[in-house]
């Protein structure tokens, strides 16, 4: 019968791999959704607190959310060209900048109608 050959442990080599550097637009992307989101709490709580009676400064201020939200899903999509960075930072700036988007689309189109 013949013997099986014995698994012999490779030595492990002093050389450690760097932990991947997250990607710049990509932090840039999650600062812009963080922004949005503050927007976010601001409009809906003072909309809460003056019963629906909000003006200008509202309208203004989910403006400018939609625009921060756009530049927040572009820095997601150029982040995510940079090679040899760690790409967890793009998808999720823009996986929240997107579902902020999609919310003030639906709250403007309820707003038409």
């Amino acid at each position: 019968m013949a013997k099986r050959p014995v698994k012999v442990k490779k030595k492990e080599i002093g050389y450690k791999k760097r932990p991947l550097k997250h990607a710049k637009r990509g932090i840039r992307s999650l600062l812009c959704a963080g922004l949005g989101a503050t927007c976010f709490v601001i409009m809906f709580s003072y909309t809460y607190v003056a019963r629906g009676e909000v003006g200008f400064f509202m309208g203004t201020l989910a403006v400018i959310a939609t625009i921060i939200s756009i530049v927040g899903l572009r820095d997601a999509y150029i982040g995510h060209s940079e090679t040899g960075r760690n790409l967890i930072t793009c998808k999720a700036g823009a996986i929240i900048n997107s579902l902020f988007l999609l919310i003030l689309f639906i709250v403007y189109l309820r707003g038409m109608f």
